[in-house]
């Protein structure tokens, strides 16, 4: 696996996909949140801020000196509707490698 080395200061284009049980991007709401290793720096990025490419597809904009230098990992929390649950709604939290490594 290959991973991304840009510089502090860069600005990503991170794609976001995920399916959900027949259910699309467009039918959740979702935060993602990037961040390194470095302890308790984090830049949450919520469905409005992602620009929308299709149904399936969304794309945030990540400043890299919002989170700094190391591997970049994102933490994606998926609010999907579900008629079993409290409330009608489902919370999944899944965490992936970016396979992005932020250089100094």
């Amino acid at each position: 696996m290959s991973f991304l080395q840009p510089s502090v200061g860069t600005t990503l284009k991170v794609l976001v996909s995920f399916e959900v049980e027949n259910k699309t991007m467009d039918d959740c709401e979702f935060v993602c949140e990037f961040y390194t290793r470095n302890p308790g720096v984090a830049v949450a990025k919520a469905k409005s801020d992602l620009i929308r490419i299709d149904e399936k597809n969304y794309i945030a904009i990540l400043d890299t000196r919002e989170v700094g230098m190391g591997t970049l990992f994102c933490k994606l929390s998926v609010d999907v509707p579900d008629a079993d649950c409290p409330g009608g709604i489902r919370r999944e939290v899944v965490r992936t490698l970016a396979n992005v490594n932020i250089m100094e």
